[in-house]
Formats: C-alpha cells, sequence, structure tokens
C-alpha cells in the first residue's frame, strides 16, 4: 500500500463554512469486487465525451495485469470511500493508446515496467495538484 495523508478542506452548507478534516489516502491493488465501481466512474467521467471503455475492456485488464489496476481510497474517522482507480498494462513501446483495445491482445507481460523520467515528474506533479 502507498500510504500519504494531508488536510482535506470540506465545503460545508450554503454558508460555504470550510472545515479542516484530516484525511488519509491509499492505493491498493483492485480486486474482481471493485470492477462495478471501476465501470461505474470510467462511464460517469469519459461517458459524456465518448471515451469510456467497453466494460469488457477493463475486465479483461484486470484479469491480464492485476498488478496495474488500483484503486484509491480516502479515509476519515474510520469511513473508507473509493474515489478513484487507475488500470494500465505493459506495452513494447510508446504509442497512442486506442480505446477499446482487448489487453490480451496488447499487454506484453515480459516487457520491463516503462521508466521515463519526464512522465514520473508529470505523474508527481498531478498528484500534488489533486491532492
Amino acid at each position: 500500500f502507498f500510504y500519504f495523508s494531508w488536510l482535506y478542506y470540506n465545503i460545508m452548507n450554503s454558508f460555504h463554512e470550510v472545515s479542516l478534516v484530516f484525511m488519509s489516502a491509499q492505493f491498493r491493488k483492485a480486486v474482481r469486487s471493485d470492477l462495478a465501481f471501476i465501470l461505474r466512474l470510467d462511464k460517469e467521467i469519459f461517458g459524456a465525451y465518448g471515451g469510456d471503455e467497453d466494460p469488457l475492456v477493463i475486465e479483461e485488464r484486470l484479469e491480464v495485469f492485476p498488478e496495474g489496476c488500483v484503486v484509491m481510497e480516502l479515509s476519515s474517522d474510520g469511513n473508507t470511500q473509493r474515489v478513484g482507480y487507475i488500470t494500465c498494462e505493459k506495452w513494447v513501446r510508446m504509442r497512442e493508446p486506442m480505446l477499446d483495445e482487448s489487453p490480451k491482445e496488447s499487454h506484453q507481460p515480459s516487457e520491463p515496467r516503462f521508466r521515463n523520467p519526464s512522465c514520473r515528474m508529470v505523474i508527481s506533479v498531478l498528484f500534488e495538484t489533486i491532492l
């Protein structure tokens, strides 16, 4: 698990009162029971733009590369809620991803993990910005 904590500003009621709540976030390996949540979130986020994936593709990704599927959870006062997910697969080389491409055909399990310092920097900035 990857843990980190921060102060979360929670806007409450119409008076826009700001309260500080201690939150803890963790990423954990996705499991089959997370699939409905992942599919709902994919549809909710990308569906309006026609960019949501075929549910079978996401299910296949979880099947062929479970290490590349994680769920983000937030915890506060003993309550835990799933708030995000990441799915990925290994490719031979960098290329433009295709919507609804079967990971059974595109995933290359023998490939080393892709490490690109510039991508790592972008991901770090992204997480710092949203969290």
